[in-house]
Parts: C-alpha cells; structure tokens; sequence
C-alpha cells in the first residue's frame, strides 16, 4: 500500500485562509439576501453600508441653502454609507441623514427636516428631503427608518455593489466548482494511472545466452634441457 503524502504547513494554511475568506463571503451574502428580503430589519452587528445610487444628496438645492450650510456633509453618487439604527424616536435629530425604507425594495437616504407624533393616532413621523431637491418626501413611519448615517466612504459603491449582488455568489461556486472539477480530475487520473505494459519477447526471438568460455592456462616457457653428465668414480680419474 502507498503511503499518502502529507500537506506541507504552507499548504494548510493557504487553504485555511482561502476557504475561510470564501466562507466570510458567502455569510456576509447570505445575510444580506435575507436583510433585503425583510425590509432591511435585520443590518449585521446593528450596522447597515448601502451604496448611494442618486445625486439628490449630491448638490445644495436654493431652496434649502438657509438649513443646509456649508460644514453639513454632501453624499455623492457611489459613495458608500454606514448607518446604525436608532434606538428611540426621541434619537432622532433635525438635519440628521438618515435612511428609511421607501416600501419598494429600496432604501432613501436623505436629511430629515421634520418630526412630529399624530395627535389622533399616535404614530411617529418623521420628513425628509434631499438637499438637492425642492420638495419634501411623503411622511415616513418610524417603523421604516433604518439608521442615521454614521460614517460616508467615497467613491468605492461599485465594489460594495458587486459583493452585495448575485454575481459575487455566482463567481464564488464557479470558482469553487471550477476548481474541485479540475481537482477531481487529476486525482481520478492520477489513480487510474495504467502500469507501463512491458512486452515480452517470444522464447524463439531471444538471442541464445552466451556461454562464457573457460580461458585457456598460458603456456609456460620451455627450459632447456639439462645434459647428465655421467660421474666419473674417484678411482677412475687420473
């Protein structure tokens, strides 16, 4: 049996990060879906950023010039703001930017002029206007007021549009889905790998084995022969 490999650390922590960015996303989007579908009830850790879409708090209408000076914040188009709700009517100050929801699938943001309380009814009101326009809104319940506007980033409302829009979710599962199909892929390749065939040569075809030869012993060199010499008896020599 093959011994899996491990992960190397960098590796875990590539995908721990990655995966946890992924999951950040995917909450943030789910909430947001859920925050719309309510009326915008429901902002995340009591704060709500909304993309302004409309110039009406671009410009200082003449008509609002004796409200509105100079050190009051103007809110451009694609500039992102950050509301937190109000915990009480009372709460509610003159001149305030605020958002309300309008009934429809949108959220208002403009600068409150009046409130007051019905005398027969009882219900709380609250008007606004956009400094850029002449005309009071349609009085709002405070029931469908949604935060005063605590803090105005510029110019980054296309980014904040796109995490907020289906497309970020989109992205996200064909990346995801992209990205385990290619996995997938590989693995499957990886162990359905067939072992290299080797061919096997008919006993006909294969060259006889060579026998290895016993080496001759080398020739000694011959030595001359010794002449015998007869030896003469003591008695015979003169």
């Amino acid at each position: 049996m093959k011994e899996k490999k491990k992960l190397k650390p960098i590796h875990i922590i590539v995908d721990v990060i990655f995966f946890s960015i992924i999951g950040i996303m995917v909450f943030c989007f789910t909430w947001n879906v859920i925050d719309i579908k309510s009326g915008y009830k429901y902002p995340l850790f009591g704060q709500r950023s909304s993309v302004i879409v409309s110039p009406s708090m671009a410009t200082v209408n003449d008509a609002n010039k004796d409200y509105v000076t100079e050190d009051m914040k103007q809110i451009q188009k694609y500039d992102v703001v950050t509301t937190k709700q109000y915990k009480s009517f009372d709460d509610i100050e003159i001149y305030d930017i605020a958002t309300y929801f309008s009934g429809s699938k949108d959220l208002i943001c403009h600068r409150v002029v009046k409130k007051y309380v019905d005398e027969e009814t009882g219900k709380q009101y609250v008007i606004f206007r956009g400094d850029a326009n002449n005309i009071d809104d349609a009085p709002v319940s405070y029931e469908l007021i949604r935060g005063k506007v605590v803090k105005i980033t510029p110019k980054v409302g296309h980014v904040v549009a796109f995490i907020q829009s289906p497309y970020l979710f989109i992205a996200i599962f064909g990346t995801l889905f992209f990205v385990f199909l290619g996995t997938f892929i590989a693995t499957y390749k990886k162990n359905n790998k067939e072992p290299e065939k080797v061919e096997e040569v008919p006993a006909e075809e294969q060259a006889p084995e060579e026998v290895p030869q016993e080496e001759a012993p080398a020739e000694q060199p011959e030595q001359p022969e010794q002449e015998n010499k007869e030896e003469i008896p003591d008695d015979k020599k003169e």
